[in-house]
């Protein structure tokens, strides 16, 4: 019974998120390329590039990582999870994909707009990462793993917006610091997200 529950409770989170994020990537799509309906001006598009990759880039293991969580919480792990383990996960992931939908919306906003988003994003992510890892695992894997990627990459990109460290685009920056923050997830965090089923 208990394992119907969760099996059915985990797949309306899923439902539920797999929309919200659907519809981020529709309005950023919109933002970016489209004026009234119809393809924007081709400068202003590729002016707004490095903010639709960064976007593309972040919402992929976003969208995997919390489907991942998800699954290897409630539905693979034998044990039973704390009572209100999944009401914090569904908060969480519900306010997230609805940051996610706000950070579309920013796309062509002042830089600095979008980058706060951003911001709070990763921040968000890493607080939940650290208290995910306290309820839920006892090795080092998955969410802790996040919350020190998602850390290490806020302080880059506040360092790069509020110091003058740099005279290139500051978009193009962010951008390459969420690719390597992806490609950081993945390289560290690959068995969490391919997980052996042979064994």
């Amino acid at each position: 019974m208990n394992s119907d529950f969760y099996r059915r409770s985990v797949d309306s989170l899923q439902r539920i998120y797999a929309i919200i994020v659907a519809l981020a990537i529709t309005h950023a799509i919109s933002v970016v390329f489209l004026d009234n309906g119809q393809l924007g001006n081709r400068q202003d598009i590729i002016k707004y590039l490095p903010q639709f990759f960064t976007f593309s880039i972040i919402i992929v293991p976003f969208f995997h990582g919390m489907n991942r969580h998800l699954d290897r919480c409630y539905i693979e792990k034998g044990s039973k999870p704390l009572n209100f383990a999944l009401l914090i996960d569904f908060v969480i992931f519900f306010v997230e994909s609805m940051i996610l939908f706000a950070l579309a919306g920013t796309l062509k906003s002042p830089e600095l707009n979008y980058v706060i988003v951003l911001v709070i994003l990763l921040g968000f992510d890493t607080i939940w990462g650290f208290v995910s890892h306290c309820i839920h695992y006892r090795k080092f894997e998955g969410p802790i793993i996040w919350g020190i990627i998602n850390l290490i990459s806020i302080i880059i990109i506040l360092l790069i917006f509020f110091f003058k460290f740099f005279n290139i685009d500051k978009t193009w920056l962010v951008f390459i610091i969420a690719a390597a923050r992806t490609i950081a997830d993945y390289i560290f965090c690959w068995h969490f997200y391919f997980p052996d089923t042979t064994q």
